[in-house]
């Protein structure tokens, strides 16, 4: 990740601490693939691997541009929307988070990004 794409993340951060006090958690979204792996895949032949050996259809009905991928190496933030169970029958959603204050977080996000990041 750029320092300044950094820079702007904790930017967001403060901000959404100090305006809903909501603090923000930086993890590991998804150990395998998912949508932003396009843009900021870190593939080990583990990964691929386990990718074979889990995907029907892997290298005929399916398949995924890894050299491509892997080429781009951007770095990536994923801001949604927050509940529980997510994927699951007893999925939830937090409608005030996702419908009041994640608006809010995507533009400050956007605004800091395109203000630091040349």
């Amino acid at each position: 990740m750029t320092r300044q794409l950094l820079i702007a993340v904790r930017n967001v951060e403060t901000k959404l601490l100090h305006e809903y006090g909501i603090r923000m958690n930086e993890f590991e979204l998804f150990s395998g693939l998912c949508d932003l792996s396009y843009v900021g895949a870190k593939i080990s032949s583990e990964d691929i691997a386990a990718l074979e050996r889990n995907m029907p259809g892997w290298g005929s009905i399916y398949k995924i541009p890894l050299a491509e991928m892997m080429s781009l190496s951007m770095p990536v933030l994923n801001l949604g929307p927050s509940g529980n169970d997510p994927h699951k029958k007893t999925e939830r959603l937090n409608l005030h988070y996702s419908l009041d204050i994640l608006p809010s977080l995507l533009s400050s996000t956007i605004s800091e990004i395109s203000r630091l990041v040349p």
